[in-house]
């Protein structure tokens, strides 16, 4: 079955991010009220109304009202609401006082707070005086304390320079031989760029108080820090922090800025002050000062991005995290251009899966995670300047969903931050080599008619990849059933000598039988376990294959137009397919319309009596509104997965669902597209 879904928009999304980045602000804002609004939108001419007024957003929510326009939540200081009260527009005040609403949240009580610090198992990491949150004094207390607990495994702090008011900007190193320079991988992680986005502080803390606790206890955390030069920034902006920290000491600032004084208003959106493609149009930052989004007056104009800059030059630093909140997003170069990716998007796409596994957060750029654009950005800057130093592979995670916002609520501040452990752990291995099992290739041993059936003998070859930035030294492997299903007869282990970086190795061949009491459908499982430098990591390989020989009880691939089928306003197309001459696509003659809730099913019921296990193939891609429109396959299997969320995906891929122990005897299959 082949489906494609066409490029379309329901409203424009560049015009959204042109249309909101001019602002005037007060030179007080710690006088301002922020307020939640929603906005009802019915089309592009609404937005012009406000973009011509000036009206920037930032971190907006959006959704179909009833109406068939837009209904879209956004945070405004008093001078935005002032021109969303002059614009006519249909809105309604969710939240009056933002940081009101934050200051009375009951926060937690004493034995809450322990009985989540004991469940953890980090007992280092716990709970700051500013709403849960370390404050500025904090985390620099925070840091001596860990120098003075691990001085074999924490430097001792260094500013890497100071801000516009003076403030030190601190950062520690962690590694095996902390005061020695050594020729390990360099991986840095930073946060607080943005000064009212305290989340992916916590969330460095939380890491780096795991990475310290069970140095001793875990093989992997042990290797890492033994082969591996991990660099943490935790407040990129202490200026504007210590400033929300002076106006809302319990935490709940909505101040975003460094603290430069720009005459009529203050502050430069350090994210927006990078020098690659700084500037490059006024729709991924501001030429106001007024506005939140204000790129300063040249590229590195500010103390802050510049010992950024000197530090990050100073070192060969190949892997950065640089945390933000809220979206649940992981973001990654190019920010600056619409659909614009870089030569490695592959790599990019790659790590992007592997770190969003846990957290599943949607990944891509800024564009096809929030739809918008971003221009002077740090991730831009990390890999995109390459004269003065190598390219670095950079992501941008945005911790949190809406109802988190900028400043969760204690109770989340643990569960976001171990979410983001994985990620954090997958780029440290990343710096340097690391070898996992790819995939698998399954044979008959004697020819035959290509099934794997009960009692079989197979030979499995399995892909060997280094996912790695590094060359491997030599790597043993062993490989073992993980279930009763297959029994090795021959082969299963055996090495790999120099591994070259992003570079695939076969193993030897295995050659294993098929328990005969494998039930129909089945999907046997292998366990690889890997060995480099004594330490040994074990992954399980899934769905090679499935036990038995199948019926297919359906297949179309759309040579029969559009019989058997609803289609509601699903058509052909002979522009793109996986095989001659047509696919299926929500929109057969262009671009799909807004308010769109376009589905294709099945007329009739598959009948599955009988039947114990069942799997659906198909072929998919899309081009979506980023941020705002979905696609979905359903099936009464009974399971739902998403195949495009809010992103887009615009190369043929293959997708499958399995269905094992059928709780139904009939499926129906059908495929929408809403937004």
């Amino acid at each position: 079955m082949k489906i494609g879904i066409r490029n379309g928009f329901g409203m424009s999304i560049a015009l959204l991010a042109a249309a909101f980045f001019f602002v005037n602000a007060n030179a007080q804002p710690s006088l301002e009220i922020y307020r939640k609004v929603a906005i009802s939108i019915n089309n592009s001419a609404d937005f012009s109304v406000l973009s011509g007024d000036g009206l920037i957003f930032d971190h907006i929510h959006s959704k179909r009202n009833i109406s068939g326009g837009w209904e879209i939540e956004a945070i405004l200081n008093p001078q935005e609401f002032e021109i969303l009260q002059n614009s006519g527009l249909n809105y309604t005040v969710l939240v009056g006082d933002m940081a009101a609403e934050i200051r009375n949240r009951e926060p937690l009580s004493a034995a809450e707070k322990q009985r989540i610090r004991s469940e953890s198992g980090i007992q280092g990491f716990g709970f700051g005086s500013m709403g849960g949150f370390y404050t500025y004094a904090e985390v620099v207390a925070e840091l001596d304390s860990m120098r003075l607990n691990y001085p074999n495994l924490v430097g001792e702090k260094f500013s890497i320079g100071q801000t516009i008011e003076g403030r030190d900007i601190w950062a520690i190193k962690i590694s095996d031989n902390p005061d020695i320079d050594e020729a390990e991988p360099e991986i840095l992680y930073d946060a607080l760029h943005h000064a009212r986005e305290p989340q992916g502080m916590m969330t460095l803390f939380y890491f780096m108080y795991h990475l310290l606790e069970n140095y001793d206890v875990n093989p992997e955390i042990g290797y890492l820090v033994n082969n591996r030069e991990m660099f943490f920034i935790p407040v990129m902006n202490p200026d504007g922090y210590v400033y929300n920290q002076t106006t809302n000491p319990n935490g709940g600032g909505f101040w975003r800025k460094n603290r430069r004084n720009n005459g009529s208003s203050f502050g430069v959106d350090l994210n927006r002050n990078y020098g690659y493609e700084w500037g490059y149009d006024n729709d991924g930052s501001s030429p106001n000062p007024g506005s939140d989004s204000y790129r300063g007056t040249a590229p590195f104009s500010e103390p802050e991005t510049q010992a950024y800059r000197d530090f990050v030059l100073s070192r060969d630093i190949r892997l950065d995290l640089s945390y933000h909140t809220y979206s649940n997003v992981l973001i990654y170069p190019f920010g600056y251009k619409e659909r614009f990716l870089t030569p490695d998007s592959l790599l990019f796409i790659e790590y992007g899966k592997e770190m969003t596994r846990v957290n599943n957060y949607s990944f891509g750029t800024v564009f096809e995670t929030l739809g918008y654009v971003a221009n002077g950005g740090t991730f831009d800057w990390l890999y995109g300047e390459q004269a003065l130093k190598g390219k670095m592979i950079s992501f941008s995670p945005e911790v949190g969903s809406s109802l988190d916002g900028f400043w969760p609520s204690q109770s989340r501040i643990y569960p976001l931050a171990i979410e983001n452990l994985s990620a954090n752990m997958f780029l440290a291995w990343m710096g340097g080599s690391f070898v996992m099992p790819k995939n698998a290739s399954v044979s008959e041993t004697v020819p035959g008619d290509g099934f794997f059936e009960r009692g079989e003998e197979i030979a499995i070859v399995i892909g060997l990849q280094n996912a790695g930035l590094d060359s491997s030294a030599e790597i043993s492997y062993q490989i073992e059933p993980a279930d009763e299903f297959l029994q090795i007869i021959s082969g299963g282990s055996g090495s790999v000598t120099g591994l070259g970086a992003r570079s695939v190795a076969a193993s030897d061949t295995v050659f294993a039988q098929i328990n005969p009491e494998t039930p129909p459908g089945y999907a046997p499982q292998l366990a690889v376990s890997i060995t480099e430098n004594g330490l040994t990591r074990t992954d399980t390989l899934r769905n090679m294959f499935n036990v038995g020989v199948p019926i297919a009880l359906f297949s179309n691939s759309a040579e029969d137009g559009l019989l058997g089928w609803n289609p509601g306003n699903w058509g052909l197309t002979g522009n793109t397919y996986v095989s001659p001459l047509n696919s299926f696509t929500d929109s057969p003659s262009g671009s799909y319309p807004s308010n769109v809730n376009n589905a294709f099913t099945l007329q009739f019921p598959i009948n599955l009596s009988g039947v114990t296990s069942a799997f659906l193939e198909y072929y998919t891609k899309w081009d979506i509104e980023p941020g705002y429109d979905f696609a979905q396959k359903k099936s009464k299997f009974p399971q739902t997965a998403p195949v495009g969320s809010r992103s887009a995906h615009r190369i043929w891929s293959p997708a499958a669902v399995m269905a094992f122990r059928l709780p139904v005897n009939r499926a129906i299959i059908l495929f929408k597209v809403s937004g």
